[in-house]
């Protein structure tokens, strides 16, 4: 198993391997993070909404989608009502994943 010097760890010595995982995970997350963004634009009818959804955390950006789900389109007028129903279970999906991979602790208080 190769090793790494890293100023970043502190010049402990990790895994090649890990630095891979990490970056694979955080690869993950940030592609996450944008298609959530992107939603998030489409639900609100404006690309005006990025300013502020750039740099949110995951937790903030599934909250999100499910209060512009549910107030952009309530009546499901825009969106069909099984379309609603499969984001709000992508997004209960997207939660759980992150909640196992210990992504945020503010998380807890997304479920319902």
């Amino acid at each position: 198993m190769d090793e790494v010097e890293s100023a970043i760890a502190w010049h402990t010595q990790l895994p090649v391997e890990l630095y891979t995982a990490i970056g694979r995970v955080a690869h993950s997350t940030a592609l996450l993070d944008a298609m959530l963004g992107e939603f998030i634009e489409e639900l609100a009818d404006s690309h005006m909404v990025w300013p502020l959804v750039s740099g949110q955390s995951t937790d903030w950006l599934i909250q999100t989608c499910r209060l512009f789900l549910s107030e952009a389109d309530p009546q499901g007028a825009h969106y069909p009502e099984d379309f609603h129903d499969e984001i709000q279970r992508c997004l209960a999906s997207i939660f759980h994943r992150a909640v196992d991979r210990g992504c945020s602790a503010s998380l807890s208080g997304l479920c319902r």
